[in-house]
């Protein structure tokens, strides 16, 4: 939120939740944590706010990390979630809908943090609202130059696969529908943003700050440097969506089909231009080409613990019918890239002309192959085979098991 007035309410409600957050889990923790830490873009002011009857709604997470001592045991995340929904009932209480998310780690977790954005972010603006506050001293420093490019591909297929969740829903499932998807294209658009400026080197932690930068990549003279589309009117784009995105209205420029449209568009241009990056793969490469490059690529060791968690996840003696078929895909890549293989490939057989999930194309079949290459998934559905049902299926792994790990 950009305005003083709106800057003020950012404050007051975020001083609101972290006291509740305090509250609930210092009851149910007591000494065991060591520190309770906001980050996202709650603690950089930046959160999305928009007003619900006489109260308000916080879109997206507020996402903290509750640090205990390192002999204290961890909650499971069943009493995690728990404790999340405590609070989240006593702020509608107060005409405050919100979605906590709680990470429960030990201190050795930050020491071992990678150079990624999220690490980057955290150290550099999380807040310690209790307990030790020095205690993002322990994450190891870095500079923004130094973030992992393979992290920043991640970060963009994860949003695309947020919007494509939302797109492949019924627009009568919620009557917040709408604004659900406008508001994850706007994510998708300001994470691009933050894709392609890491793959620049010109990374920066807050919205203003990289508008002010992608604006000035599209000023200057790319003579020799390829990028995947004009930035000029992406960069135009990204400046709506950060106004947007810090002081909400009803409505962006254009009607929400067209902006998921163009979002989807400049996503499926800048994944591919990322993994040409990243493999050293000529411009002729197809999609196809290019993950199975990436795959190739993958450590042993990598798809090992991916595959490893994934078993874990479903329960060893549950899950021994998906034995030879996550074999077989073991051999190639981890979960998340056959997870990510899906979603580009899903993306692709969405149609141009509407971007609905109402009218998909492709052959059935050709869809639901395109499903078994996802650790979990269901054929029993009536609507198996169907766009909509793998984008689902898609959405469902990325949550089970890429959204809360870095295999």
């Amino acid at each position: 939120m950009t305005g003083s007035g709106d800057l003020e309410l950012s404050q007051n409600v975020r001083g609101f939740i972290c006291e509740t957050v305090a509250s609930v889990c210092l009851s149910a923790f007591g000494d065991s944590l060591r520190a309770i830490i906001l980050t996202g873009s709650l603690a950089r002011d930046e959160a999305t706010f928009q007003r619900a009857g006489e109260g308000w709604t916080l879109r997206g997470d507020a996402e903290f990390f509750l640090i205990f001592h390192g002999g204290a045991p961890l909650p499971g995340r069943p009493q995690t979630l728990s404790i999340s929904e405590r609070i989240e009932e006593v702020l509608r209480g107060r005409e405050l809908h919100a979605q906590i998310d709680l990470s429960a780690v030990h201190p050795v977790y930050l020491q071992k943090l990678p150079k990624h954005v999220s690490s980057y972010e955290l150290r550099n603006r999380g807040r310690v609202i209790y307990g030790d506050t020095s205690i993002l001293a322990l994450i190891p420093e870095f500079q923004a130059s130094e973030l992992s490019r393979e992290d920043a591909w991640r970060l963009l297929n994860n949003r695309l696969i947020e919007l494509l969740e939302i797109i492949a829903k019924s627009p009568s499932a919620s009557a917040d529908q709408p604004g659900r998807l406008q508001y994850r294209a706007v994510k998708l658009y300001l994470d691009m943003a933050t894709s392609l400026l890491i793959f620049a080197g010109s990374y920066a932690p807050e919205y203003r700050e990289r508008e002010e930068k992608l604006r000035a990549l599209a000023e200057k003279d790319t003579e020799g440097y390829h990028w995947p589309f004009d930035l000029r009117p992406f960069a135009r784009q990204v400046g709506n969506c950060t106004r947007w995105k810090l002081r909400p209205c009803d409505d962006l420029p254009e009607s929400v089909s067209n902006f998921c449209a163009s979002a989807l568009d400049y996503a499926r241009l800048l994944e591919k231009w990322e993994l040409q990056q990243l493999t050293g793969a000529e411009e002729q490469f197809s999609d196809g080409d290019l993950l199975r490059r990436w795959m190739q690529r993958q450590p042993a060791r990598k798809r090992i613990r991916g595959w490893l968690y994934v078993l874990r996840a479903c329960g060893w003696h549950r899950s021994w019918r998906h034995w030879p078929r996550w074999i077989r895909l073991a051999r190639k890549a981890s979960p998340r890239t056959w997870v990510y293989a899906a979603a580009i490939e899903s993306l692709a057989r969405l149609p141009n002309a509407e971007r609905s999930a109402d009218s998909p194309s492709g052959d059935d079949r050709e869809l639901l192959g395109i499903g078994q290459w996802l650790p979990v998934v269901s054929s029993s559905t009536s609507a198996a085979g169907s766009w909509q049902w793998l984008a689902s299926e898609i959405a469902a792994n990325y949550r089970q098991f890429l959204e809360r790990t870095r295999s």
